[in-house]
């Protein structure tokens, strides 16, 4: 009788412990870096389409098409394509409201701590961007 409880309250014990390891994780965790990650998708169209998109001076891809772009930092965006004039914009972040709401109800301190370290909270606004690109005017002689 002795062994079976002894093995029942070592079962008892390990089975506590995960779950105290999974409370922690969570409690360690902010809710957007779990649920959002610390990356957006934005999506980037032009017209004429196949314009090549840079992201703060590096190419990212010809339009139309979809990326995940950090959402910790603002962004200048360059649409650049042969007979056209540059189209130049920045796409801007702002802290989303229900992150923080659920940081608070959910994880606690901890979680907005995090969140806000690694700016999991942030999104873009606006999640489109685009660009009407305007043709070179040719000299003429």
């Amino acid at each position: 009788m002795l062994k079976k409880y002894s093995k029942f309250k070592m079962y008892k014990m390990k089975l506590m412990t995960c779950l105290l390891l999974i409370v922690m994780v969570i409690n360690l965790s902010g809710c957007a870096a779990i649920l959002k990650g610390t990356h957006s998708n934005v999506k980037f169209y032009s017209d004429p389409e196949g314009a090549t998109v840079y992201i703060d001076g590096y190419p990212i891809g010809k339009t139309p098409f979809q990326a995940k772009v950090l959402s910790k930092e603002m962004h200048n965006i360059s649409f650049k394509k042969e007979g056209y004039l540059n189209c130049n914009t920045r796409i801007t972040n702002e802290i989303g409201a229900g992150w923080i709401i659920a940081d608070v109800l959910l994880t606690g301190l901890i979680g907005i701590f995090v969140d806000a370290a690694t700016g999991a909270w942030f999104e873009f606004n606006p999640e489109h961007i685009g660009c009407v690109l305007e043709t070179e005017k040719q000299d003429r002689q």
